[in-house]
């Protein structure tokens, strides 16, 4: 993803990148699964792989960096260089000209759910994404902390998607351990709403392929499969979805129509058939 005014230069290899607004990539540049934020200006020759550039980095030092976070002129360590391991993924990025998003993606399937990894990361974006709900903190930042912890724990961008779309929906529990006795149906669907709607600018950052939106459904129907209070709410969230166009119709269709990896699949796909009518009628979005 490139943002807008982001000057690139001939010779420059991206490759599973994030480039902020703004940027000067001189030529030669290698950046390779790393997050560079707005107004950063690299040098020529330089050579990124796992790394975060916060807003505003000047950084024209042609030393490989690996695994780092480089903000006001300070490095610091994501993760831990592992004994032995060599730095292949500057030489193996892809060329700027022949970028496809699609290529990085995971192929669909269960993601290693009990991995400790994973588990630890899931909860670093739950504690990142709850603070940002409650103090409204930028989005540029929350996807700052997410991939810091993405790189430190190695997540695919599979696990990302599902970590994230499993942390969106904890919020409210989070806020209200008695969500479920506390409210009525009615009120748990607001405030599950409130929170998708003041964090979709996020998923629409992370949820930008054809396979992140069904790892997101398939996060979803999980989720409704652990969690029975939230499947009455499963329509709501995909027509919502939906609606602030973080998932197409053609996602969702071709969800309903897959085979269910769990044990109330069939029966989620029962209880959202009235949003699957609707979008499979004509002309359903000039008609609710």
């Amino acid at each position: 993803m490139i943002g807008t005014n982001t000057a690139i230069s001939k010779g420059v290899k991206i490759n599973a990148s994030v480039l902020g607004n703004n940027c000067k990539i001189s030529p030669d540049v290698t950046i390779t699964e790393s997050h560079i934020g707005n107004n950063v200006t690299i040098g020529m020759g330089c050579s990124f792989s796992r790394c975060i550039l916060t807003d505003g980095t000047i950084w024209d030092d042609s030393a490989p960096q690996i695994g780092k976070l480089i903000m006001n002129g300070e490095v610091h360590p994501i993760q831990p260089p592992i004994e032995g391991a060599e730095d292949t993924d500057s030489e193996q990025g892809t060329d700027f000209d022949e970028i496809d998003d699609d290529a990085s993606d995971e192929e669909p399937g269960v993601c290693g759910l009990q991995d400790v990894d994973f588990n630890t990361f899931s909860s670093e974006v739950m504690e990142s994404l709850s603070r940002g709900f409650r103090q409204n903190v930028a989005t540029e930042n929350l996807v700052l902390e997410i991939n810091s912890s993405k790189f430190a724990y190695n997540m695919t961008f599979k696990e990302v998607t599902i970590g994230i779309s499993k942390a969106v929906l904890n919020i409210p529990l989070k806020i209200h351990p008695e969500f479920y006795e506390e409210f009525t149906p009615r009120i748990q669907w607001e405030k599950m709403k409130e929170v998708i709607i003041k964090l979709k600018t996020l998923l629409a950052h992370y949820i930008t392929t054809s396979e992140s939106q069904m790892d997101m459904i398939q996060a979803l129907e999980e989720y409704a499969n652990d969690n029975i209070h939230f499947r009455p709410m499963l329509m709501k969230a995909l027509h919502l979805l939906y609606d602030e166009d973080i998932l197409p119709e053609e996602a969702i269709l071709r969800w309903h129509m897959s085979p269910s990896l769990y044990e109330a699949g069939g029966e989620l796909r029962v209880m959202v058939k009235q949003l699957i009518d609707w979008l499979e009628t004509p002309d359903s979005d000039s008609d609710e």
